[in-house]
């Protein structure tokens, strides 16, 4: 009986000292493929070229901003009488993260939503092109990762948006919960992404990388490309609730978003952290 009672305590002791350094080892994985970091520099001279490479980047915005602003409204921090508004700026007062914001696309349209905007990427080159477009240098950019970001920033903001990125990082678990921890509880995270499924394999990759060139080609990767379920399941596993999820499906010969019932190519997730 003793003998087995100390094999369990070893067998613990050991188990809890692996656990550890695993935890350990984990925190310190980079979210980061140079290869895809280093693709999107190739891009930078071209970023706000709305006839260019990054154009499904700029039609987007047609849908991811109307997004952050319903998803906001559905929480009760923005309300929806300032939507009715001439020139709208539901964001006014709200502190916005734009993870991965590249050379400022979604940022710039986040901040004349009226949001105080801070935009985190690891490209350098591409920060300069948003410095350099944003005149009025009312965005903070930052070249830094999620990870080092989340450091300072913990429970500090309403909303963190993260758009047309996770599908270029490695380890997915960790980017999320990073960008979770920076929210405030109650806070919003919103995710737009491609799924990991055959039709959109065909769609994005072989038509519109390789057959059209709509897209630069090696821009995707299918095993980079993050599953709807698994996405959900990370999110409520880091203690968010689901509050919206929609499909969206990019026209590449007008260069045109919309909404879909199909969540099968591309999707949008609204989740609140409780």
């Amino acid at each position: 009986m003793f003998v087995n009672t100390r094999r369990v305590i070893q067998k613990c002791a050991k188990t809890s000292v692996a656990s550890s350094f695993t935890r350990a080892m984990y925190s310190k994985k980079s979210t980061i493929i140079e290869s895809q970091v280093n693709h999107f520099k190739q891009l930078q001279e071209q970023w706000w070229d709305e006839n260019g490479p990054i154009k499904p980047l700029h039609s987007l915005n047609k849908l991811r901003v109307p997004f952050v602003w319903d998803g906001l409204v559905n929480t009760g921090v923005v309300h929806k009488d300032l939507l009715l508004n001439e020139n709208p700026q539901p964001l006014a007062n709200l502190e916005i993260l734009d993870a991965g914001c590249g050379g400022g696309i979604l940022a710039e349209a986040l901040m004349r939503s009226g949001g105080t905007v801070t935009g985190i990427d690891p490209a350098k080159e591409l920060l300069e092109i948003a410095k350099q477009h944003n005149i009025s240098r009312n965005i903070n950019y930052y070249s830094v990762t999620i990870e080092e970001f989340s450091k300072e920033n913990e429970n500090k903001l309403d909303a963190v948006i993260t758009s047309e990125v996770i599908e270029h990082v490695c380890e997915v678990e960790v980017f999320l919960e990073n960008c979770i921890r920076c929210l405030k509880p109650g806070g919003s995270l919103f995710v737009t992404t491609i799924n990991q499924t055959l039709l959109a394999w065909l769609h994005i990759i072989v038509l519109a990388e390789i057959l059209f060139r709509q897209i630069p080609l090696g821009t995707h990767q299918y095993r980079n490309l993050v599953p709807l379920q698994r996405l959900l399941t990370i999110l409520e596993n880091n203690n968010c609730r689901i509050g919206t999820v929609r499909g969206m499906v990019y026209n590449y010969l007008n260069n045109d978003w919309y909404w879909t019932k199909t969540t099968a190519i591309n999707y949008a997730v609204h989740a609140i952290k409780n």
